[in-house]
């Protein structure tokens, strides 16, 4: 990537890969569309029964309509649109569109999770694309900048909250927490949950490089572009790795759309 001081430059590969995800997410949803339908297991028949839909006014006929299949549907192809749009390189109004339109449905999507909330790379989503409408929407290179150097921040505090986070675990400490993980159904494998059991040393050794990789991250990035880059390097193999074993692929779109305001920050700082 040929990214100059410029935070246009940073922004772009920001939405760029931003919107990879989006548009990956989009095409799930769409070809899973027969679990958002009456009998589904996503139905928004039983999805309103929660309190938040169940007055009777107008805000709730609204999100009865626009949430239940097919509406619902039709919002999730108009977010592949907008994500298309950015992944073409679309510039002024329709970009600016673009980027808040994915916005919406991303915050209207939170309202169709079952637990009332959305997990880290839906929120991080939702963090790059307010990012990105402020930065668009808002004329000025200082709000460019504070928008830019929100999403980087938003990053580093992710990965160090989830490093101590790690690091207070008895678990983490000790290698099982990994193994734990690995024995599971949704996101475990039974060869590497066998390996580990017999080499728990290894595993301790694996989730320490976890937490140190986690807690280090807002060191390596403020001590310069080239151990910014080997984090970068190291959370790339990270996600990827996740992604290949416990199938959590839109962690990799999502948190690699922060690496370019990181770089950003590296650059401001120095």
């Amino acid at each position: 990537m040929n990214l100059s001081a410029n935070p246009v430059s940073y922004a772009y590969w920001v939405g760029l890969i931003g919107s990879v995800g989006i548009a990956i997410d989009s095409v799930e949803i769409l070809h899973s569309r027969h679990e958002y339908d009456t009998h589904g297991i996503s139905s928004w028949d039983m999805l309103r029964l929660d309190d938040r839909f169940a007055q009777n006014n107008v805000v709730a006929l609204i999100c009865h309509t626009i949430l239940a299949s097919p509406g619902y549907l039709i919002l999730i192809f108009v977010q592949f649109l907008f994500a298309l749009a950015i992944i073409s390189r679309a510039t002024g109004a329709l970009l600016a569109l673009s980027v808040s339109g994915i916005l919406v449905v991303k915050l209207l999507s939170h309202l169709r999770s079952p637990y009332g909330g959305l997990d880290g790379s839906d929120q991080m989503q939702v963090i790059l694309f307010s990012s990105l409408a402020v930065f668009y929407l808002v004329p000025g290179a200082e709000t460019q900048t504070f928008a830019l150097l929100f999403i980087a921040a938003q990053a580093l505090l992710s990965y160090l909250s989830a490093g101590l986070a790690k690091l207070v675990s008895p678990a983490w400490r000790s290698g099982a927490a990994i193994s734990g993980i690995m024995s599971t159904d949704n996101y475990g494998s039974r060869i590497i949950n066998s390996w580990m059991q017999k080499n728990m040393t290894a595993a301790a050794v694996l989730c320490w490089m976890v937490i140190l990789f986690e807690c280090l991250a807002p060191a390596t990035v403020f001590a310069g572009p080239v151990p910014c880059l080997v984090f970068i390097g190291c959370a790339l193999v990270f996600h990827l790795t996740i992604a290949f074993i416990m199938g959590l692929n839109t962690f990799v779109w999502s948190f690699g759309a922060t690496y370019p305001a990181i770089l950003f920050l590296t650059t401001f700082v120095r």
